[in-house]
């Protein structure tokens, strides 16, 4: 299975892309939603989290080992909320303001695929289920972008219909 995710992921082509308004606008739009300081559009492989766009703090790449997005792929669960100061990224990710609690969902593609996260930094967790869907609905429109503009090049139909689901 985690072959399949790398080879979804590398079949982006989007890992090490200049900076694009389209990912800008996400992370825009889930800052003012969501009241936050903190915003992120990221994709994991085998040895990163690699940042395709990031609000409120000055990061490109950590460790997929030490990272949140990891994390959020890991999980089975739609919503995954952590407490930053048990995660310990205060010295890999230099926040403009340090939030208390990480809560983010993955990006999904192929419908089972985690290739990357969508997540937040808050004061507070994320109870309130409108909110977790704003988050949730951000993820799959990111997806949608990605099966739009990242998979053109694919022309075996039985993949490129995988990868839409």
């Amino acid at each position: 299975m985690e072959s399949q995710r790398l080879e979804y992921l590398r079949l982006t082509r989007i890992i090490d892309t200049p900076l694009e308004d389209r990912y800008e606008k996400y992370t825009r739009l889930l800052s003012r939603a969501l009241n936050c300081a903190f915003a992120a559009v990221s994709f994991v492989d085998q040895e990163r989290e690699w940042f395709k766009s990031v609000r409120g703090a000055v990061v490109s790449e950590i460790q997929a080992d030490r990272s949140f997005g990891k994390l959020v792929i890991e999980s089975s669960d739609d919503i995954v909320q952590a407490q930053n100061s048990s995660l310990g990224l205060g010295h890999v990710i230099a926040f403009d303001q340090p939030p208390v609690w990480l809560v983010g969902t993955p990006i999904l593609i192929g419908g089972v695929h985690r290739i990357g996260a969508l997540y937040v930094g808050l004061d507070h967790d994320l109870a309130a289920r409108e909110d977790q869907e704003v988050l949730i609905d951000m993820a799959r429109s990111i997806k949608r972008d990605l099966a739009q503009t990242r998979y053109h090049h694919i022309s075996q139909d039985p993949i490129r219909e995988a990868i839409l689901c």
